[in-house]
């Protein structure tokens, strides 16, 4: 199979140099969050926390000091004739791409032309809050923000209606600050994104084409009170199938150059119950060149939010070996699903690779975190791994994306260090971060704040929503109302008629996978109906 993939790899590094020459450019679009401990930079065309040469995930912020070089997002699947379609991002060597910025045509599933969305829109809470309270007082100006936020498509196109989140007073789906409707964003500072995977061939994995349209929300909380908040860049993807093949086996995936400081001295591990998988120093002095940590090295994880982590890779940076830099399509699938870049599954033991075991395993170095291995203990030091310059890959697996489908992964990349520091107790902080985050996650009790109309009429608690939220209603009157749920494109997916009172539980249904909208409805005697307001699911 190594020989057979050997000849794929010269073929198709040929054809990826024409169509890098011919097809591929550089995105400028960026945006920062800086508004904790943590300043990141992400870009247009899907690239996170670097600028292409260097990197860009700062923490502790103005230290100059990074625990990350560079991420991406990988995601492939089977169509109904067994051909992998998939999508990935690392360094674009000689400007391979798979990723472009901007939406997909909802008919053919067509690209827009990149440079025209080469854009990451950046908005604050402050700014928001400032036009819910000003909108229409004498000599208030918008801001460009608010004004440029990609709430609709241009007319004349056939992308989807709504592109970004917005509060909707009005319930037009058009987006019109100037009666003060406002984007409706998660944390106190937040960058939105739009990308595509069917601009041109795909030169980083030559992989067919999956047609995906991804919507990201990058955010932030100023939370000084809360270090696991205030270490933490959380991200929200949405990723939806444009095309009309419905994939099979699909794996959606979080790809990670963890450099912590001195990027030549990092392990790499994975902590299966929290869904988690990290990077951290191999011993306790990170050494002292520029951007290193020291003597206090920290550890830097992604955590899977609202999805199980099923898998966790790392490999080296090394070409042309199973355990190495992948560069065909083949491997970058086999890298989400379970698999060396020469098809040998990864096994239980040593660096992951061992021919003729049949101790399979989906996670590599879980210390003692894998169910499948109860009380057995497996890290890169306890292997006699050498710490290097590695990267490590984490994947969700979903049975389905159908066409017209979409996914929704929730992520955090939090960082600690602990104090006393070493390597194993910034490990052991970063852990109780990550139950932190995750109960205030699974609780709805992350500080976003309730949406509320601007009459005081209603209130939801909690927004987010997990399992149950609580509307409340000013009916002094006992009215009747109805309500109705709608997704982003307008389709109904809920209602329920003659409600009276003033209170209401929404219990949160398994089909409700993207960001919803709801609609109240007054009958008798209030004059405001069909107000579409927020509910994140």
């Amino acid at each position: 199979m190594r020989q057979k993939n050997l000849l794929r790899r010269i073929a198709c590094a040929v054809i990826g140099l024409t169509t890098s020459l011919s097809t591929q450019a550089q995105f400028t679009g960026l945006g920062e969050l800086n508004i904790n401990n943590v300043r990141a930079q992400l870009r247009s065309d899907g690239g996170m926390f670097w600028d292409y040469s260097n990197p860009q995930f700062e923490v502790p912020f103005g230290s100059g000091k990074s625990t990350i070089f560079a991420g991406g997002v990988w995601i492939g699947g089977y169509d109904q004739l067994g051909q992998i379609h998939a999508a990935a991002q690392t360094y674009r060597q000689a400007g391979s791409q798979d990723f472009w910025p901007g939406p997909l045509d909802t008919i053919n599933a067509t690209a827009a032309n990149p440079a025209l969305w080469d854009q990451v829109w950046e908005i604050s809470k402050s700014e928001i809050d400032n036009h819910i309270l000003n909108w229409n007082q004498a000599g208030y100006v918008i801001p460009q923000s608010i004004l440029d936020w990609p709430a609709n498509a241009p007319s004349g196109t056939n992308y989807s209606k709504v592109l970004a989140p917005f509060v909707d007073i009005n319930g037009n789906q058009i987006y019109e600050p100037l009666i003060g409707e406002f984007p409706y964003i998660q944390g106190d500072q937040a960058l939105y994104f739009i990308y595509n995977d069917n601009y041109a061939a795909h030169t980083e994995t030559g992989c067919n084409a999956m047609r995906i349209e991804v919507h990201g929300m990058a955010y932030e909380f100023n939370n000084t009170a809360d270090p696991a908040i205030n270490n933490t860049v959380f991200l929200r993807l949405e990723i939806g199938n444009r095309s009309n093949i419905s994939y099979d086996s699909v794996y959606v995936g979080l790809w990670t150059d963890f450099d912590i400081g001195d990027y030549s001295d990092d392990y790499v591990g994975t902590d299966v119950g929290r869904s988690m998988y990290y990077g951290f120093n191999a011993d306790a002095d990170d050494g002292n060149c520029p951007g290193c940590y020291g003597l206090t090295p920290p550890a830097q994880g992604v955590i899977f939010l609202n999805q199980p982590l099923t898998t966790s890779v790392y490999y080296d940076n090394i070409n042309m070996v199973p355990t190495g830099n992948p560069d065909v399509c083949d491997d970058y699938y086999q890298y989400l699903s379970g698999s060396w870049a020469d098809g040998t599954r990864w096994t239980y033991g040593g660096n992951g690779y061992n021919p003729g075991s049949f101790d399979y395993c989906n996670y590599l170095f879980p210390d003692t975190t894998d169910p499948a291995y109860p009380g057995n203990v497996w890290t890169m030091g306890s292997a006699g791994v050498p710490p290097t310059d590695i990267r490590i890959a984490g994947a969700s697996y979903y049975t389905q994306l159908p066409a017209g489908g979409s996914i929704v992964l929730d992520a955090a990349y939090t960082f600690a260090m602990a104090n006393p520091s070493g390597p194993l107790t910034s490990v052991q902080l970063l852990q109780y971060y990550a139950d932190q985050l995750r109960l205030a996650y699974n609780n709805g009790t992350l500080p976003v704040n309730n949406i509320q109309a601007t009459n005081n009429q209603f209130i939801i608690s909690p927004n987010p929503v997990t399992n149950q939220s609580l509307i409340t209603f000013n009916n002094p009157s006992g009215d009747s109302f109805s309500f109705e749920l709608f997704d982003m494109t307008g389709k109904k997916v809920f209602e329920v008629s003659n409600i009276k009172g003033n209170k209401f539980l929404l219990t949160k249904r398994p089909s409700y996978n993207r960001y919803i909208y709801w609609k109240i409805e007054f009958r008798k005697k209030h004059g405001y109906s069909k107000n579409l307001y927020p509910l994140k699911m």
